[in-house]
């Protein structure tokens, strides 16, 4: 599997865990144990791959209420537009 691939991947099955759980958030470190650490992704992967679905609003970040972690969870565009995709 070469580069691209991998970052493909990475983010398709981010994108997969994410709309799998919605509603429920995710801290980064959470997704590198849930995704990454899987695919022997690196956190600075993770990061990117979660950077790029989030511009292209298939998911959103927020703080978490009870402190000043960074979490994330599919939008309703992330969930269709990976439904869309099943078919």
């Amino acid at each position: 599997m070469d580069e691209q691939q991998k970052k493909e991947l990475l983010r398709l099955q981010t994108l997969a865990y994410l709309v799998g759980t919605h509603p429920l958030s995710f801290s980064l470190d959470d997704l590198m144990t849930l995704v990454g650490d899987k695919l022997g992704a690196t956190k600075d992967e993770l990061k990117s791959a979660v950077d790029l679905l989030e511009g292209d609003g298939l998911i959103e970040s927020a703080r978490n209420p009870l402190g000043a972690t960074i979490i994330y969870k599919a939008t309703s565009d992330g969930v269709r537009f990976f439904e869309r995709g099943k078919k």
